[in-house]
């Protein structure tokens, strides 16, 4: 695959290709399994790196959303439950 190997920017088709081929992958994993064998030449070599590489950048950015809201909810919880200033304090 010409992603691995440097020859074509991976990081311009991540937004556009990693959902698919990540969800393909996964779907197709059964294949992928059965037709790879050690000491033998392995033609999905490529697409299991790319796969490894995307899904886990994937899993960054679910996780950076997921923190990003989760702050934003801890900063309002943190407001909403401020201790109320007796009269004359």
């Amino acid at each position: 695959m010409t992603f691995i190997t440097g020859v074509a920017d991976e990081q311009m088709a991540f937004m556009s290709l990693s959902l698919p081929l990540c969800e393909w992958v996964e779907r197709t994993y059964f294949l992928y399994s059965g037709m790879r064998h050690k000491d033998q030449l392995n033609r999905w070599d490529h697409t299991i790196k790319l796969y490894r590489v995307w899904s886990q950048r994937r899993r960054k950015h679910e996780l950076d959303a997921t923190q990003a809201s989760l702050s934003t909810e801890l900063m309002k919880a943190t407001k909403d439950a401020a201790p109320i200033r007796p009269i004359g304090a």
